[in-house]
């Protein structure tokens, strides 16, 4: 085994007469590796080995400001380690880290198109070029799909630029925040933003104020991917799992409210769970923002507006649950209607509408009145024109009475018929079927009696909720 260690170590010494490029950076991750297979009892010993040499390496480093020797001393310590745990990275004095600093600015790195690639490679090349000169942060995002996808890219930043940009964050992150939001786009400020996504959260909140948008947009994609690739691989990972970024949304949301619409659509986020999970959570914490949720909502997919439900109700707001269910509803059935959907269409909204649509009124003769008001205008309107209107109204009784599931008043025959005569006309059967009216009837006579409603998903199909 020793003669293996020295070999090794001749190895490592060999690489220090060269540049310390890609090359190098994998050749030493990969004798480190070879090195330290063996036996669980066997690695430890020769893991300690590695260690002295690499705190050996970095001490040499430490007493001629030797910056490739650092950099040989961090590739030994993170290919034992997947850190730089071995090293003591505050021993490095002011004078070494502007060494250090100084070595990285002048790190060239870039990604290029070859003059014979295929015709939709230099398209898409010469897009992204016209994004950068007219500093358009939306469109870079969107023509560096193709490059995300590609795995020469993504090969290209997982070489030595991610490397030192990890020793880098762990000597001072606040030149790299300062670098990735003073400097032009390039793919270098790429790298270092590719390099940096699982630290987003830590770094959005000193990106706010700056002109430069795209670290933003491109970290708050990478905290919103990280969170949706936990999901993918994680079964035991649910939306409780998920951090309180609220601040962070809020933020934004706010202070750039300008772009906001645009950037989530180009982007793609409106479509994660994770995010309109944490729009919902962030808009039970400031109602201000809920504007910008509607233009949100899905009319093709439950499971979005499900997931917004979760987030906003897990951490409502008892002085504004009412208003916003109602405000959420307006909408929901003002569109939804349009395209000539049941009136028991599954929303995603139902433990949103069930919580909230009934939540302030205290009495029953509040409730009463609310829904008297909303059948004594479907009167009004059975000789209108309008008949999306007349649709929409009773999608709203259809959600207000299943929200008495919460509030459990009950309206004997004679005051159904004294207040509620609508529900008794066969019109209203035969426009919106026998089954609608026998729900919102029965969830207003004895609501507690009812254990499920049947509804439609977005192929027609019967799909259930459950009352417990």
């Amino acid at each position: 085994m020793l003669d293996n260690f020295q070999n090794t170590v001749k190895f490592i010494q060999s690489m220090m007469a060269t540049s310390f490029s890609d090359s190098t950076y994998h050749k030493i991750r990969q004798t480190v590796h070879s090195f330290l297979e063996s036996s669980q009892a066997e690695k430890e010993f020769r893991k300690e080995k590695i260690k002295k040499y690499s705190i050996e390496l970095f001490d040499n480093s430490l007493e001629h400001e030797d910056v490739k020797q650092l950099l040989m001393a961090a590739s030994v310590s993170e290919s034992a380690s997947d850190s730089f745990s071995f090293l003591n990275l505050s021993k490095i004095e002011h004078s070494f880290q502007e060494k250090i600093k100084s070595t990285f600015i002048k790190m060239s790195f870039d990604i290029t198109v070859p003059e014979d690639a295929c015709y939709s490679d230099r398209q898409t090349s010469s897009y992204l070029k016209d994004s950068i000169a007219q500093k358009d942060f939306i469109s870079i995002i969107i023509h560096l799909e193709p490059y995300y996808g590609n795995r020469t890219f993504i090969d290209s930043m997982n070489g030595v630029g991610k490397f030192f940009c990890h020793l880098l964050w762990d000597i001072d992150k606040d030149f790299l925040i300062q670098y990735i939001t003073k400097n032009e786009w390039s793919f270098k400020t790429e790298l270092v933003l590719f390099t940096l996504r699982n630290h987003s959260a830590e770094i959005i909140p000193h990106l706010m104020q700056e002109q430069n948008l795209y670290p933003l947009f491109r970290l708050l994609m990478s905290l919103i991917d990280n969170l949706d690739c936990k999901f993918k691989q994680k079964q035991q990972f649910s939306f409780e799992d998920i951090p309180d970024y609220t601040n962070i949304f809020i933020e934004f949301t706010i202070k750039h409210n300008d772009v906001f619409q645009t950037f989530v659509r180009k982007s793609r986020l409106h479509s994660s769970l994770s995010f309109i999970y944490l729009f919902g959570w962030s808009v039970a914490k400031d109602q201000k923002i809920l504007k910008d949720y509607l233009p949100f909502i899905s009319f093709h997919s439950s499971n979005q507006n499900e997931a917004f439900s979760q987030g906003y109700i897990k951490h409502a707001n008892a002085n504004n649950i009412h208003n916003d269910s109602w405000t959420i509803i307006n909408h929901w059935v003002s569109n939804s209607t349009k395209r000539n959907n049941p009136i028991n269409l599954l929303s995603g909204f139902e433990s949103l509408f069930i919580n909230g649509l009934a939540f302030d009124f205290k009495e029953k003769h509040l409730f009463l009145n609310k829904m008297k008001e909303l059948l004594d205008n479907i009167e009004l309107l059975q000789y209108s024109w309008n008949n999306r209107n007349y649709k929409e109204v009773f999608s709203i009784v259809f959600y207000l009475a299943l929200a008495n599931k919460q509030k459990k008043f009950q309206f004997s025959d004679d005051e159904m018929q004294k207040h509620f005569a609508v529900l008794y006309d066969k019109r209203y059967e035969v426009l919106f079927g026998h089954y609608i009216i026998e729900v919102i009837t029965q969830m207003l006579k004895k609501p507690e009696d009812v254990k499920q409603i049947t509804f439609k998903d977005s192929s027609y199909s019967d799909c259930t909720l459950n009352f417990g």
